[in-house]
């Protein structure tokens, strides 16, 4: 949990450093925004100077008409030629006046550039301060998480606030949750803006090559005012051989030819000022192809800027999204301690196999409930008969399942605002507020009738109870348990022979049930046993007691593994060491009736031998009891004759021949003569 929290922290912490990464990438983007509108700036200055010289290149044009005009009065000759200058100075006017209209529009769509820059700067400005939003909320949750860490370190060292705590920690993820969800909605809003951005720099490229397309066309008709200028200055060439040729004709006519000599010379001198003008107007012209060329150049700076701030935008949607994912993360990590801190909680107060209050809970309980409001108090005390029993013969697995099914049937029998607690192995503790002597019988009575309706496998569910009431406020809660637990004690001390008995008669019905070849083998020994009783005189319960312990010797192999039993090959060290702990199994099963505590001691010794070499004990001859060493023979005869899965079955006599080789060493030698010659009548 501690490092849960540490790993909050660090996300907190990066989320925090990227906040501050995205102001600084913000006002990296303010900068550019802000020399972006500079060069519009720069631009709209240069499209002023254009117009400027438009204007000049207008007024030039005026005077140059005004100059054609005195050339047509004076040369009516020229005056073909000065009405297509003067149609062709129309058509530059004309494009003039369209290059003074696509300059205004370009200095429209500037002011539209610097519109829009300024709604992107008010944009910034507005996600800037919705980051400050974010780390002051980051900063928040920072503080939540270490109040969280603070709550869980007062939990570790304060178990009975636990509940209180996990109330305030809900509620704060509930706000964590809230915030987490305003931080997905402000971030989906940076996200709307930067698209909105996104396409108001599409719309800015798109107005970028409008003007370069413009400025194309600018170039275009510059370069046809060029060509124009061409076309001019050749016509006035021609012009001036036909000057020529009118001065050559004028020598005829003295009179007429020195006007023409006069008016030639001045048509000389006005053509050269043409040609200045048109050096100047192609001058001119290549400075506007110059100024043409530094505006594509800018526009193209223009777009590599827009181009950075999309990438900028589209990283700033990247970084954006990680906070949103490391949010979430977040909030996930805040349910899953959540959770956690319940199921720490549930597992403080409940026992873990069955699912009921645990010793800790009941303590507490009782503590709460020890007031005059709820006498009379009931205390029950419950215990689970033979649970080691079970434990040793049919394994721990089969004695949880017990305790569960046990502690269904208690659940079951109990009202819904009965305390049930399991207190120990096999104890179980129930109190009862507001109940009197008599519903307390009532509610054991129906614990007992459901238990006797169940069973765990092949076990019966026994269960002893004892109670007492506390019916004072003077009463000592803990003398109260004392006298439950007596009387509880008391009551099992009585019913006990007969529960052990039920218990042995249960073990033996499923140790027969288990395996039906030990069954058969027992039965076999069984009646080879009470025919020995027979031959060597003993008295009728004596044979009857040799019979039953015949049909019980094996009964510790109850809990040895069936593969082992089964084996068909040769046992290994250890799994020989698991068999030879059958009879003192059985022993500790038999031990535990009272009238069977003799047949016990038999089956303890029923594997000891002659010559002292036999287990569990190593007792030899007559240290032997004398219904053991019965039972070691009929065993072994028994066992040589029948088929085995280790072993085939040898006839009678070569079962004979092992008993005589062996009489002496691992059986009683009188005994083995007996059994051959009288039991068997060989």
């Amino acid at each position: 949990m501690v490092f849960q929290t540490e790993k909050k922290a660090d996300y907190a912490e990066q989320l925090v450093i990227a906040n501050k990464e995205l102001a600084f990438q913000n006002e990296e983007k303010a900068a550019q925004a802000a020399e972006l509108n500079i060069a519009n700036e720069e631009l709209a200055f240069q499209n002023k100077e254009k117009d400027k010289r438009a204007t000049e290149l207008i007024v030039a044009n005026k005077e140059l008409a005004f100059q054609n005009e005195e050339k047509a009065a004076r040369a009516a000759e020229l005056n073909i030629a000065n009405k297509e200058l003067a149609f062709q100075n129309k058509e530059k006017d004309k494009r003039a006046a369209e290059l003074v209209i696509a300059n205004k529009e370009l200095a429209f769509q500037n002011e539209e550039k610097a519109a829009r820059a300024a709604e992107l700067n008010i944009a910034n400005e507005d996600m800037a301060f919705q980051n400050k939003e974010k780390e002051k909320r980051a900063t928040e949750l920072i503080v939540a998480n270490k109040e969280l860490d603070f709550q869980n370190e007062e939990k570790a060292s304060r178990a009975a606030e636990l509940i209180i705590a996990n109330k305030e920690l809900a509620f704060q993820n509930k706000e964590k949750d809230k915030r987490a969800a305003e931080l997905v909605i402000a971030n989906k809003e940076l996200a709307y803006q930067n698209e909105e951005k996104a396409a108001r720099a599409a719309e800015l490229i798109i107005a970028n090559e409008e003007l370069a397309f413009q400025n194309k066309e600018k170039d275009k008709r510059a370069a046809e005012l060029v060509i124009a200028n061409k076309e001019l200055a050749f016509q006035n060439e021609e012009k001036a051989a036909r000057a020529a040729e009118l001065i050559i004709a004028n020598e005829e006519l003295a009179f007429q030819n020195k006007e023409k000599d006069k008016r030639a010379a001045e048509l000389v001198i006005a053509n050269k000022e043409l040609a200045f003008q048109n050096e100047e107007k192609a001058a001119r012209a290549a400075e506007l192809i110059i100024a043409n060329e530094e505006l594509a150049f800018q526009n193209k700076e223009k777009d590599k800027r827009a181009a950075e701030l999309i990438i900028a935008n589209e990283e700033l949607a990247v970084q954006n999204k990680e906070k949103d994912k490391r949010s979430e993360e977040l909030i996930f990590a805040n349910k899953e301690l959540a959770f956690q801190n319940e199921e720490i909680s549930y597992l403080s107060y409940h026992d873990q196999l069955t699912g009921l209050y645990n010793r800790r809970f009941y303590e507490e309980e009782l503590k709460r409930l020890d007031t005059p409001r709820n006498l009379p108090l009931t205390i029950l005390i419950g215990d689970l008969n033979s649970l080691k029993l079970i434990n040793d013969f049919f394994g721990h697995a089969m004695g949880d399942e017990l305790l569960k099914k046990t502690a269904e049937i208690i659940k079951q029998g109990c009202r819904a605002d009965d305390i049930v607690s399991r207190i120990g192995g096999d104890e179980f503790v129930i109190l009862l507020p507001k109940t009197n002597a008599f519903e307390a019988q009532v509610i054991i009575k129906r614990i007992l009738e459901l238990a006797s309706l169940e069973k765990a496998g092949l076990i019966d569910i026994s269960i002893s109870f004892g109670y007492e009431t506390k019916k004072h406020k003077e009463d000592k809660i803990q003398e109260v348990f004392k006298k439950a637990d007596k009387h509880m004690y008391t009551f099992k001390l009585f019913e006990s022979p007969k529960i052990r008995g039920n218990t042995v008669d249960m073990i033996i019905k499923a140790f027969q049930d288990k395996n039906k070849r030990l069954e058969q083998h027992s039965q076999r020994v069984s009646k080879l046993c009470e025919r020995m009783g027979q031959v060597l005189g003993m008295f009728d319960y004596q044979i009857e007691e040799l019979a039953t312990v015949g049909l019980l010797h094996d009964i510790g192999k109850i809990a040895i593994n069936e593969n082992i039993l089964n084996k068909p090959g040769k046992l290994t060290v250890d799994e020989w060491k698991e068999i030879k702990r059958h009879s003192e199994i059985g022993y500790r099963i038999l031990s535990t009736a009272n009238d069977m505590s003799k047949m016990a001691d038999y089956v303890l010794a029923h594997h000891e031998r002659w010559d002292g070499k036999g287990y569990p004990r190593g007792l030899k001859e007559n240290e032997i009891p004398f219904e053991s060493r019965i039972i070691a023979i009929a065993d072994a005869y028994d066992a040589m004759t029948s088929e085995r899965t280790y072993s085939i079955a040898l006839s009678a006599e070569a079962a004979l021949v092992e008993l005589q080789k062996n009489a002496g060493i691992q059986f009683d030698p009188e005994l083995v003569t007996v059994f051959i010659e009288k039991a068997l009548g060989k």
